[in-house]
């Protein structure tokens, strides 16, 4: 069982990882706050954290989350990370280039008893648009 709020963090990223939404059920509070909800997603709170996931999922194949900081002060943690994966699905409008994709972001949340009770995700939207758009080296007009 992980002990401080850092290693809850940490837990919930390579749960997130495995694939499974368990994290999501397990170390989310039920009554969890999104204070950055996506554009993206129907509903707020745990269920929102949760279609959040799916949408990366269904849209960047392979999808692997990449802790590259985690700060801890009292009961707030923030985690840099990079997303990697293929994009294979359609992701805010723009249909699958097949490139590979990475997209840095930010979690900021509050962990209380260890359970994450409140947070938000912000997601360089604009790079993993302007990486799934880039032309492919070698193709186009011929010079």
């Amino acid at each position: 069982m992980a002990t401080s709020d850092a290693e809850v963090v940490r837990q919930f990223w390579s749960d997130v990882n495995s694939g499974g939404y368990e994290a999501v059920e397990r170390l989310v509070a039920f009554d969890y706050i999104d204070r950055f909800p996506a554009d993206f997603v129907s509903s707020s709170g745990r269920e929102g954290l949760q279609q959040t996931f799916q949408v990366l999922r269904r849209a960047l194949s392979n999808l692997r989350f990449s802790v590259e900081a985690i700060i801890a002060e009292d009961e707030t943690v923030l985690t840099r990370f990079t997303a990697r994966g293929h994009h294979t699905g359609v992701y805010m409008g723009t249909l699958p280039s097949g490139m590979r994709i990475e997209m840095m972001g930010l979690y900021l949340c509050r962990v209380d008893r260890g359970f994450i009770v409140e947070g938000g995700m912000l997601l360089d939207d604009m790079g993993l648009l302007r990486q799934a758009r880039e032309p492919v080296v070698g193709q186009g007009s011929a010079a």
